[in-house]
C-alpha cells in the first residue's frame, strides 16, 4: 500500500472529510525562495490547497478549481508577471496617455486595469481614486494574490488625489506594480498607509 505524506493543515482538512492522501502534497515557491501554496489530492478527488497568503486551507472538488476565486485571482498575477520588465510612462510624467498601455510601459492604475480586463474582461476605471470607489475594501488577513493594494497618503504631486498608487497585492510584503522611476515590478510594500480591495465582480 502506498503512503503519501501531507502536512498537518492538508491532513487535517483532509482527516475532517473522511477521506486521506491520494498524493503527496507539491510545494509551489512562485519567483522567490518561500513557499507560496501547496496542495495535495484526496481519495474523495478533492483538491486541497494551503495557500501563503491566507494560511487557510481550500477545498477544489472535481472540475471546481478554475472558477475558484483564488484561481481567478492568480490570473491576474500571472498575466502581471508575464508582462516582464516595463517602464513606468504616460501624463504622470508628461507622456501621451497611449504610452501608459503597454508600449513602452504602464503608471500604476493603467497596469492593475490592464491586468483585469485582459485576464478576467473586468473594467476598472485607468484611475486610482475610481479604483477604490469601483471596489470593496477587504480586510488584510482575506487578501489574496492578485487582490488591488491601494495606497493613501498626501502626494503633492497629485493634488486632491487619495489613494496615489495601486499595485497588484502578492503576500507576504510583496506587491506587483508600476512604480516611478524603477517600473513594472515585484516591490516590497510601501512603507505608507495602505488598504485591500476586491473587485466586486468576482
Amino acid at each position: 500500500m502506498t503512503t503519501f505524506v501531507v502536512g498537518t493543515g492538508i491532513a487535517q482538512a483532509m482527516t475532517a472529510d473522511g477521506t486521506t492522501p491520494a498524493s503527496d502534497e507539491s510545494y509551489i515557491t512562485g519567483n522567490g525562495p518561500d513557499v507560496q501554496w501547496s496542495q495535495a489530492m484526496g481519495t474523495n478527488g478533492t483538491q486541497y490547497r494551503w495557500l501563503k497568503a491566507t494560511g487557510r486551507i481550500y477545498r477544489y472538488p472535481p472540475g471546481a478549481a478554475p472558477s475558484s476565486l483564488a484561481a481567478k485571482l492568480q490570473k491576474v498575477v500571472d498575466l502581471g508577471r508575464s508582462k516582464g520588465h516595463k517602464r513606468y510612462a504616460g501624463p504622470v510624467i508628461g507622456e501621451p496617455d497611449s504610452y501608459r498601455w503597454g508600449e513602452p510601459g504602464y503608471d500604476c492604475s493603467s497596469f492593475v486595469s490592464a491586468m483585469y480586463r485582459e485576464a478576467l474582461g473586468i473594467a476598472l476605471t485607468p484611475f486610482t481614486d475610481a479604483i477604490a470607489n469601483q471596489t470593496n475594501r477587504i480586510d488584510v488577513p482575506q487578501a489574496l494574490p492578485g487582490d488591488i493594494i491601494l495606497y493613501r497618503y498626501d502626494d503633492n504631486s497629485q493634488p486632491g488625489v487619495v489613494y496615489p498608487h495601486t499595485g497588484l497585492w502578492l503576500g507576504g510584503g510583496r506587491m506587483l506594480d508600476c512604480q516611478y522611476p524603477p517600473g513594472l515590478g515585484e516591490h516590497n510594500v510601501l512603507a505608507a498607509a495602505f488598504e485591500v480591495h476586491r473587485a466586486r465582480s468576482l
